[in-house]
């Protein structure tokens, strides 16, 4: 693994310091996550040209979160060479320099820890599977209204397991993602039913798409988040009072967010023996669930992806 710090807040002679800081915090995680599959740990200059820049160069999707709760400042990138699997890490220099300041160190320092902890399952799912590819990774599920839901599933486990494997580093006045669910939630619902009646108006089927997938996919997010706190932190299965009245208030939430994280904790008794991607499929139902109750569904029609309103 090599680490790049191109970043010019820092002077040489830090550099040197801080990949020595770096590599001391690698081993001391080595003894809880495979870190075998990383490639490059990189602190660039311009974190969003060298992100997407790289995201080109290995053939990615290009971009990164940036929504209302936030703009990514670290990225876990995978790819597969002639070599093998690969993922390479690219961290803001601001994350790093937090390192060196007692207000900022524990946050800095877990959200590292998250991101290494990506780099761990996606190796683990990789090997489970043969491929890191969603598509390819799904490609017997064959129907794109199933890929799409076994996708979101995956992503749903991708940020439960970073969080509950990051558990041990994280920061004391953690909320547990309470504050973003609670007002999440009702606005993840109120947003997919403007874009329903706005469809009506202007039939325009690929806004309607955008506003569903984003909104839902910050939802499956947030979930994934929340469980790994409460499987890691707190070691728990009961939901704060709070959030158990969230669901009774967000009717669309029956029978998805308390199964949700039964099938959290299920898909990690078993983690490390997957077969392959039938493993997500009961979370994947849960997603489905989650949009019909919202009010649409995606189909299969001659092989294509189609968006229904109900």
């Amino acid at each position: 693994m090599k680490i790049l710090i191109t970043s010019s807040y820092f002077t040489d002679d830090q550099k040197q310091g801080v990949e020595d800081h770096l590599r001391g915090l690698f081993k001391q995680l080595e003894n809880s996550i495979d870190l075998r599959s990383l490639e490059y740990f990189i602190v660039p200059d311009d974190f969003k040209q060298e992100v997407e820049e790289f995201q080109s160069l290995k053939g990615k999707n290009i971009g990164f979160t940036k929504n209302e709760h936030g703009t990514a400042m670290a990225k876990v990138i995978d790819y597969v060479t002639e070599k093998g699997f690969f993922s390479s890490v690219f961290v803001h220099y601001a994350l790093i320099a937090g390192l060196y300041h007692s207000e900022t160190a524990q946050f800095s320092l877990h959200t590292i820890h998250h991101e290494l902890c990506h780099v761990h399952d996606n190796f683990i799912v990789y090997n489970s599977f043969g491929s890191k590819d969603l598509h390819e990774c799904f490609k017997g599920v064959n129907k794109p209204a199933d890929i799409l839901s076994f996708t979101f599933a995956e992503i749903i486990w991708s940020e439960y397991i970073a969080t509950r494997l990051s558990a041990s580093s994280s920061h004391i006045d953690n909320d547990f993602r309470v504050g973003d669910l609670l007002s999440s939630v009702p606005l993840v619902y109120h947003n997919c039913r403007n874009a329903i009646s706005e469809y009506y108006m202007d039939e325009d089927i690929s806004k309607l798409n955008s506003v569903i997938q984003d909104e839902t996919g910050t939802l499956a997010k947030l979930m994934g988040y929340f469980y790994g706190d409460l499987h890691g932190v707190i070691q728990s299965d009961d939901l704060p009072k709070e959030l158990q009245q969230l669901i009774e208030d967000n009717q669309y939430l029956n029978g998805v967010f308390l199964d949700v994280g039964t099938e959290l904790h299920i898909l990690f008794k078993e983690y490390g023996d997957w077969v392959d991607h039938t493993v997500f499929q009961n979370l994947s139902n849960l997603q489905v669930r989650l949009w019909n109750q919202i009010g649409i569904s995606y189909e299969n029609r001659n092989d294509e992806l189609y968006l229904k309103v109900l």
